[in-house]
């Protein structure tokens, strides 16, 4: 790769009059916008000018790379929060091990346009952030870029030396997990196993009383079953069934065991698993209850869903409980503390089922 090609990157630039047109008449570009690239060209305008009167200008207007990469900026689609996965090293790494792994998986990615950066908050517990741009080609071409910032983090457990690394459910979140993890290989000498839930050899209702146990989490109350993803073993179709996810949420919130419930006998059990399901939770407060606290939508779902196999997390939205009730509209506003307690328990409720479930096979 030349030195051109790392600082341009592997992106098309040239855009043809349709492209810019239709980059031009998006919503997220505003007159005020135009009127600043038409001044950029030495082209004064009114302020009172419509956003039609400057796209008549702009289209006499020849555009060069500095222009469109202003108009892909604007176009930029936003970072959404991703979905989380944890993957368990079952082997004792040092402070030097990581350092060292993560400056092998940094050189190895730098033609890929991932900035990748550590630091450390402490002996134990690390931070990797990849900045890179994410293109999805099934865009229009001037909507196809989105700037993704990742957090990668990696915690050893003081007790054991075991380690912990929580990443984006993305292809280049795995990615760098997986090169981190063949490094720390490389750094002990050892072929390092990562322990992944896994439920690809399980029966169709291993695999639903994985998702139903998993909406029990210690300490909180499930407030209500949102969706259930259904799938049928034997066809390519993902199914969301209301029905399912209806009689899901009447057996949870009575107490009920959904395995022995009349909706579960109502589907094939050897043709039907739950593969993803969202859910509400609320904290149970000492002395108090769940009445009064906030009410976190939360989804959980197998990363592969065709094997069953990976397993990925997120809060999704928050409700605030004020002046005697639940805030109406839900909220994406939810600060780094509380999701990430919220993460860590759905994850080490997981891995508890899934660990308990594969021994009681043994």
């Amino acid at each position: 790769m030349n030195k051109e090609n790392k600082k341009v990157g592997n992106r098309l630039y040239f855009m043809n009059d349709k492209n810019i047109r239709d980059g031009l008449v998006a919503q997220r570009v505003k007159a005020e916008n135009i009127a600043a690239l038409l001044l950029d060209k030495g082209i004064l305008v009114s302020q009172k000018s419509t956003k039609e009167e400057l796209l008549d200008i702009v289209q006499k207007v020849r555009f060069d790379f500095y222009d469109y990469r202003y108009l892909c900026l604007l176009l930029e689609n936003p970072d959404r929060r991703d979905s989380q996965s944890t993957s368990e090293i079952p082997e004792k790494c040092t402070k030097g091990n990581i350092t060292k792994a993560f400056q092998d998986v940094k050189k190895s990615m730098s033609d890929d346009e991932i900035s990748l950066t550590l630091t450390s908050a402490s002996a134990t517990k690390f931070s990797i952030e990849a900045n890179y741009v994410d293109v999805d080609y099934s865009k229009a071409p001037m909507r196809q870029r989105t700037r993704k910032k990742g957090i990668i983090e990696i915690e050893v457990n003081r007790e054991n030396g075991e380690t912990s690394i929580h990443f984006p459910a993305t292809d280049v979140g795995k990615e760098v997990k997986n090169k981190l993890v063949k490094a720390i290989s490389e750094q002990l000498q050892t072929q390092v196993t990562p322990i992944e839930i896994d439920y690809e050899h399980a029966t169709t209702k291993e695999r639903t009383e994985f998702f139903t146990r998993l909406i029990k989490l210690e300490n909180y109350d499930v407030y209500d079953v949102v969706n259930v993803n259904v799938k049928n073993i034997g066809s390519d179709k993902d199914e969301n069934e209301s029905d399912f996810t209806g009689q899901v949420r009447k057996a949870v919130l009575s107490g009920q065991e959904l395995l022995a419930s009349k909706i579960y006998d109502s589907f094939p059990s050897d043709k039907y698993h739950i593969y993803k399901i969202v859910w509400k939770v609320r904290e149970i407060i000492p002395n108090v209850g769940s009445e009064q606290s906030d009410c976190y939508a939360v989804e959980a779902q197998f990363d592969n869903p065709d094997k069953s196999k990976g397993f990925r997390y997120q809060v999704k939205t928050v409700q605030r409980y004020s002046r005697g009730s639940l805030n109406a509209t839900p909220s994406n506003s939810l600060n780094k503390h509380e999701a990430e307690k919220l993460s860590k328990l759905i994850y080490k409720t997981a891995l508890s089922i899934y660990t308990e479930m594969m021994q009681s096979k043994d």
